[in-house]
């Protein structure tokens, strides 16, 4: 019986320890993808009209803006209305998807670092809103980007 309890209390604190572990200081929780992509909004966000906007304006993407070159680690951030978290679909034009993941949204903000390796010089980066039910695109924010190098 004994031996019982301990296997419990270890379970119960590695449970812990895993949901400690990958739970964002916004208080949602990442799958092991998505640990990464936690990040602080740069205190220098480019000027509104720089901003892109997706096809219903419930997502607008402050940086990267388009037309610049990205590197890795550089910040993914915007504000988005009415929805809980966005997708993200990073693309080069000689591997395709380089980085993906899905980012919380919290009191209408969004914030990650792109991680990747991009072996071509152009590229997409892809925000959306992904419907809970299926995962469908709902609404959706396309810039052009390239890598430096």
């Amino acid at each position: 019986m004994k031996k019982k309890k301990i296997v419990f209390i270890l379970l119960f604190f590695s449970l812990f320890l895993c949901l400690f572990i990958f739970k964002n200081r916004d208080g949602g929780f990442f799958t092991k993808n998505e640990v990464s992509k936690t990040a602080s909004t740069s205190a220098s966000s480019p000027p509104s009209a720089q901003w892109a906007y997706s096809t219903n304006k419930i997502i607008v993407l402050e940086q990267p803006v388009a037309n610049v070159n990205i590197k890795s680690n550089d910040i993914i951030s915007g504000h988005a209305v009415g929805i809980n978290n966005v997708a993200f679909v990073l693309s080069d034009d000689r591997n395709g998807v380089i980085d993906q993941g899905i980012l919380n949204v919290s009191n209408g903000r969004f914030s990650g670092k792109l991680i990747f390796k991009s072996h071509g010089n152009l590229g997409t980066l892809q925000v959306y809103y992904p419907d809970p039910s299926n995962g469908s695109i709902q609404d959706t924010v396309t810039i052009d980007i390239s890598y430096a190098k």
